[in-house]
């Protein structure tokens, strides 16, 4: 009972407090065209650090795993979780879904591993396992107690009943005047003339610069030898990208696709119907997955909690796709065919291949002409992370940039700051 009156509440919660949130940029000028933010979002002016690796040992007990690594934390981090965590959702809901998970003993969603791997995240870092809970949520999150005041303006800003308009919260939140972008992630697998593929990818999630230093590079070990590698935040379980290197390797990055869903219907599937979220259901297909074409059927088949593009990369020639997720299966798979115009390569923002961007969010358009400038002979390393780099793929609101080649065992990771 106490299980069905939380959902209730928290579906409540998700009506938005005030209409004029409800801003569609399709009325606006495409913030990619707007020069003063463009000039404002020269990667020169920020600072590129590399990511940090750490360890997490699989063969430890799942209560011990990410105690050793969560103890590198600057002292202040519950605080720096605190308020980030409390910007985007009333706190009063972070309490109730407390009470709802309970002592997550029977919490399906995560499964007894990724629960016990929770719990001791909240128990090491002295946080309520509620909170735990809705980080790992976060990727996921539409909105929950809005309004114009804490919008959450880290998310996509796509929308499945009409791609051909775009949310902007930053004109409401801020006044009027758009003054950013919306938080986006821009993907690209490109295949070069011996076949091999380039993978790139920007996270644009808005992360506060505060939270930067607890973004990381996960090796996941067995028997003193990492399987792959995978990038995460502390508390958060899931990975955003991945790679496991070699001629038998793949490569996994993400795209939000459709807002990604709503909270409370998000924690309610996790509960009820034992749903996993994207960035675990990426985890588990890196650990499992044979190859490269069973990691693309692992991706394409696994029940999830919110839609998302996978987008993918393998050690053999011309081993590049997108597949486009709805919460049951997969609606469509795109792959690299480079015996069609311009089919060497595949991109994703945040919006389904076939149907147009949305007016005010264009990326498409750019990122394509970037990757078609450098071409298929002068694809690489360093010519990826210079599309990357390039706006408005690389915008005020990137914080993460990777670049893979998995034949190679190439793999660089970058957190900006400034």
């Amino acid at each position: 009972m106490m299980l069905g009156f939380g959902m209730a509440l928290l579906a409540m919660s998700a009506l938005p407090n005030d209409t004029l949130c409800n801003y569609h940029g399709s009325k606006h000028a495409d913030w990619v065209h707007n020069l003063t933010l463009r000039e404002a979002s020269q990667y020169q002016q920020r600072k590129p650090v590399a990511s940090p690796h750490i360890v997490l040992d699989l063969d430890l007990p799942a209560s011990q795993r990410w105690v050793e690594p969560l103890k590198r934390l600057p002292p202040n981090t519950k605080q720096i979780i605190d308020n980030y965590l409390y910007s985007l959702v009333p706190k009063w809901a972070i309490e109730l879904l407390e009470t709802v998970v309970g002592p997550l003993a029977d919490y399906r969603g995560f499964g007894e591993e990724y629960t016990e791997e929770m719990l001791s995240i909240a128990s090491t870092l002295d946080l309520p396992r509620g909170q735990v809970v809705a980080l790992n949520l976060m990727y996921v999150l539409e909105h929950v107690g809005i309004n114009c005041s804490n919008w959450n303006d880290t998310g996509p800003t796509g929308e499945c009943v009409n791609n051909t308009e775009v949310i902007y919260p930053f004109k409401v939140k801020h006044g009027g005047g758009i003054t950013g972008p919306p938080g986006v992630c821009t993907s690209i697998v490109a295949e070069r003339p011996d076949g091999t593929v380039v993978h790139g990818r920007n996270f644009d999630w808005n992360i506060p610069e505060v939270l930067r230093p607890l973004m990381w590079e996960v090796e996941f070990q067995k028997g003193g030898k990492t399987l792959w590698t995978g990038t995460s935040i502390a508390t958060y379980i899931g990975v955003q990208n991945a790679m496991k290197g070699g001629p038998n390797g793949f490569a996994i990055t993400m795209d939000a696709r459709c807002q990604g869903g709503i909270l409370w219907k998000n924690a309610a599937e996790m509960l009820l119907a034992g749903g996993l979220t994207p960035s675990l259901i990426a985890r588990n297909a890196m650990l499992n997955a044979t190859g490269y074409e069973d990691l693309v059927t692992i991706l394409s088949d696994a029940p999830m909690i919110a839609p998302m593009y996978f987008i993918v990369s393998g050690g053999g020639k011309g081993q590049g796709a997108i597949i486009t997720r709805g919460r049951e299966k997969e609606i469509d798979l795109w792959r690299i065919n480079a015996t069609q115009p311009n089919g060497w390569w595949r991109l994703e923002t945040n919006y389904d291949h076939w149907s147009p961007v949305p007016v005010g969010d264009n990326r498409r358009q750019p990122g394509n002409a970037h990757v078609q400038a450098v071409g298929r002979a002068g694809m690489n390393y360093s010519s990826m992370y210079g599309i990357m780099v390039e706006w408005p793929t690389f915008n005020t609101h990137t914080d993460h940039t990777a670049v893979f080649v998995v034949a190679d065992d190439y793999y660089n990771a970058t957190v900006w700051f400034g």
